[in-house]
């Protein structure tokens, strides 16, 4: 057998019935190469000296660095944010978005700043409307919960040409007086 006929036997065989791909176990979907994703957002944290927080930080597989966004006033209010990316070159509709919510590098990084409650996807060729991420327990010190570090499913329809914008209505709050909301990472999978 060819490796790309054993592939798609092992991703099939791996559903059980009724089960739908997730972040987890993306079934048959195809992971949408980051070099045909670009990122921007409408606000970006710059940071101190060469610390930046762009919107491609989402895309580096690296979860010591995150996007991040001013998403809170100081007076507490919600501010509007959002952060958008953009496909080129991928092979059929983009069918989930698996996000790790918030500044993922370690226990601190993900309490000093504030996470996805809830947001608006834009972009798709069909509705997805609101969506709610998870919080999770920040860790203490030396504990290791490795549940803040997984990825969340958002199932999408999206075609390929599509820009999803991710508008982000709600934030979980951050542990200190930060106004910063994070992605660590972001993947899509796409398929028919």
């Amino acid at each position: 057998m060819t490796d790309f006929v054993e592939m798609v036997i092992y991703k099939v065989h791996h559903l059980r019935d009724g089960e739908q791909p997730d972040c987890a176990n993306p079934g048959w979907f195809n992971a949408v190469p980051r070099e045909n994703i670009d990122a921007s957002a409408t606000r970006t944290y710059t940071g101190e000296g060469e610390l930046q927080h762009v919107a491609t930080r989402t895309l580096d597989n690296d979860t010591a660095t995150a996007w991040a966004g001013r998403a809170v006033a100081h007076s507490g209010e919600q501010l509007e944010v959002s952060i958008s990316w953009t496909f080129t070159g991928v092979v059929g509709d983009i069918k989930l978005l698996c996000i790790k919510n918030g500044h993922v590098g370690n226990g601190d990084t993900y309490a000093r700043n504030h996470r996805i409650k809830q947001a608006e996807i834009g972009g798709c060729t069909e509705d997805v409307g609101t969506i709610n991420l998870k919080d999770f327990p920040v860790p203490r010190e030396g504990e290791f919960q490795p549940e803040f570090r997984k990825f969340q499913t958002v199932r999408l329809s999206c075609d390929a040409e599509s820009v999803v914008t991710l508008r982000i209505t709600a934030t979980f709050p951050a542990a200190d007086d930060s106004h910063q909301v994070a992605i660590s990472e972001v993947r899509f999978f796409s398929g028919t």
